[in-house]
């Protein structure tokens, strides 16, 4: 939304061939915004708005939220309202922290101090989604944060939907074989169209 005080908040849904649907939330909470009201029911409403309307998808929210809370490695004696609003929605969707699990206490910004720094997060309702949670990448991006690299535990469906046959071929070495057998792939298409239209 057009507001001054607001999160940039995007909703994924991720669909591959064979695996199992889940969605994907990109969250980035500037900095000035990380205790204003308005933010704080912003990404609180997108989550349980999301979580309830997809109570069987998988969900993984990553982002720099900018909240430092002892619940994900940081060490604060007093959390801003927000970072304990965000800890009172994980624990009422029951929602976990990835970065305690594979990297608990490393912060995802690094500053002179040597003080901790956890504000990069990866949380998910479907801890079995993720495999890993690693910085491998840090060495080549230039980035006052760690790149945090996910690595995902995707199923595979145990039986795929069909795929529709499609046809490829390379018209420059297979041209008289793709003008004989064109007309037959494209009556074919337009037959397919035809029948979904029709049970529409």
């Amino acid at each position: 939304p057009n507001h001054s005080n607001s999160a940039a908040i995007m909703w994924h849904r991720i669909r591959m061939p064979h695996i199992p649907p889940f969605l994907l939330c990109t969250i980035y909470i500037p900095p000035q915004n990380n205790n204003s009201s308005y933010c704080i029911k912003q990404f609180i409403d997108s989550i349980e708005s999301m979580t309830l309307s997809n109570p069987n998808l998988p969900i993984l929210i990553v982002g720099d939220f900018n909240l430092k809370h002892a619940d994900w490695g940081n060490l604060v004696d007093l959390p801003t309202p927000a970072a304990t609003a965000l800890s009172q929605l994980i624990e009422r969707q029951q929602l976990t922290v990835i970065n305690d699990i594979f990297i608990p206490g490393i912060s995802t910004r690094p500053n002179r101090s040597n003080n901790t720094s956890v504000i990069d997060l990866i949380i998910t309702n479907s801890p079995n989604l993720i495999s890993n949670l690693t910085l491998e990448h840090q060495s080549c991006m230039e980035s006052d944060h760690l790149p945090l690299t996910i690595h995902l535990r995707l199923p595979r469906l145990i039986n795929p939907p069909p795929q529709n046959p499609h046809i490829t071929w390379d018209i420059h070495n297979d041209n008289s074989e793709w003008k004989e057998r064109l007309p037959t792939a494209v009556q074919t298409a337009l037959s397919n169209i035809s029948t979904h239209l029709s049970e529409l």
